[in-house]
């Protein structure tokens, strides 16, 4: 069953919303059965909002040159790190049938089971990424503190999706017109932003792309390209980055 949960901008929920550590253990066996589900689907899903996933890879490429060491958490099937051309790509993933099925998909890249509250590393790379995957944490505090422990400041870029679309995109999701979430939480830019600084990381890009998240010939990409010079509308993007070290 799907379900929203938003936290409070408050000091006292802020990331706080699975107190102890039984509830804890449910939540990560809850997102993990999740993706086990979706799995099969996962490239379906994708496929049928494939302008929103292409922005996404097309930022990252922006970004990251090719032939670069990448660390991807989330790594789902495995597209976005292949995408990135790395040398050495690590892809970890909470589900084991989204890492068996990156592993048929691309067999030069390195995929395991992990979480971003739990995974280590045994080498260093260049780059490190999460694509949607924040909303999906079941500690927000314990992952990001060990993903500075394990990463230091090695250049890490996220993407969330805006919280403003989060009624759009639940209708969407009820319609069949996108992949099911699952049980998640929906942190404000606000919240995120202190989320890094409390964890020790550096901010020194933030911004959002996409307002217009499917394609239209000759009107999509114009409008992509010029909404952030309107008032009122140029924080509305659907994709919200963050850049650090």
């Amino acid at each position: 069953m799907y379900k929203r949960l938003l936290v409070e901008n408050s000091p006292s929920a802020r990331f706080k919303k699975f107190h102890s550590a039984d509830q804890q253990v449910s939540k990560k066996k809850d997102i993990a059965r999740h993706f086990e589900i979706i799995a099969k689907d996962y490239d379906k899903f994708k496929s049928m909002n494939w302008y929103y996933h292409e922005t996404i890879k097309n930022f990252l490429k922006s970004s990251i040159p090719p032939g670069k060491k990448v660390l991807e958490l989330g790594s789902g099937t495995g597209d976005i790190l292949a995408g990135l051309s790395p040398t050495v790509g690590l892809g970890i993933d909470i589900s084991k049938e989204m890492v068996a099925l990156s592993k048929k998909k691309y067999p030069k890249l390195h995929f395991a089971q992990g979480t971003v509250e739990n995974f280590r590393l045994k080498q260093k790379f260049d780059f490190v990424v999460m694509v949607d995957v924040i909303e999906h944490l079941y500690n927000h505090k314990q992952a990001f503190t060990n993903l500075k422990k394990q990463i230091g400041k090695t250049p890490f870029i996220m993407t969330m999706d805006n919280p403003a679309w989060e009624t759009i995109m639940m209708i969407s999701e009820k319609l069949g017109l996108k992949m099911p979430e699952g049980d998640h939480v929906r942190l404000s830019r606000k919240d995120v932003v202190r989320l890094y600084q409390e964890t020790g990381f550096i901010l020194y890009e933030t911004g959002n792309l996409l307002i217009l998240p499917k394609f239209v010939p000759g009107i999509s990409p114009f409008v992509n390209r010029t909404y952030h010079t309107v008032p009122f509308v140029k924080t509305w993007g659907l994709i919200d980055y963050f850049k650090s070290t």
